[in-house]
């Protein structure tokens, strides 16, 4: 959902989501392509209220990711149209309110904001594997940002690792303590898509079958 095209979630679709399949837990990208270099307008911070509006009245849990950019020069090539650290931090800052206000609908949030998706790799201001102190920044701004009981998920158990500088397993006493060590975790999106081509032979058959179950289902 891109901020120049904002395509507000609907509150029917949802429902139905939980009503005749069963879902209780979505995805939801929000793009800040518009505010590389400027602040959050109130019109999108909004726009956002008002997801998390219908994503409570649906009875739904949300894992929201931001993003600046899904679009790069050739073949992935530069400029990756991120934002710097510091316009990042500042955007936390602006969506504190928001975020806090509706954590109880947060399940988890994905780290985000840096890179292409949200990724974490192509950027133009961060460099792949390196720059981490300037990624801890991001990280535990966000982590600081949101009540002590949300959680963070980066892309790479070795994110963790290096922002961390820590490679030991959690134990048990350290998982629940509250720490940045207890509150990063990690996830892997291609792992999925992995398991879509395996199964499934191209992720565009999936998206298929699932817009046909949705159409059976009502909510599409």
């Amino acid at each position: 959902m891109k901020s120049g095209n904002y395509k507000p979630l609907d509150l029917a679709t949802l429902q139905c989501y939980r009503k005749n399949e069963g879902i209780s837990l979505i995805h939801r990208y929000f793009y800040l392509e518009d505010f590389v270099n400027s602040d959050i307008s109130q019109q999108y911070l909004d726009l956002m209220q008002a997801d998390f509006n219908k994503i409570r009245q649906a009875g739904l849990k949300v894992i929201p990711r931001f993003s600046y950019s899904e679009s790069s020069g050739p073949n992935l090539t530069p400029p990756y149209n991120d934002a710097s650290k510091e316009r990042i931090l500042s955007h936390l800052n602006q969506l504190s309110s928001t975020l806090n206000n509706n954590s109880d609908l947060i399940a988890v949030m994905e780290a985000g904001f840096i890179g292409l998706w949200g990724e974490w790799w192509y950027s133009d201001h961060f460099q792949p594997d390196a720059d981490w102190n300037d990624r801890a920044d991001v990280i535990f701004g966000m982590l600081d940002m949101l009540p002590a009981n949300r959680m963070i998920l980066l892309r790479t158990p070795r994110y963790k690792q290096n922002i961390l500088s820590n490679t030991s397993p959690v134990d048990l006493d350290a998982a629940h303590n509250g720490s940045y060590l207890a509150r990063i975790g990690h996830h892997n999106d291609w792992i999925v898509l992995f398991l879509v081509n395996r199964m499934v032979g191209h992720l565009s058959t999936l998206q298929s079958i699932l817009i046909l179950k949705r159409r059976q289902n009502g909510c599409l």
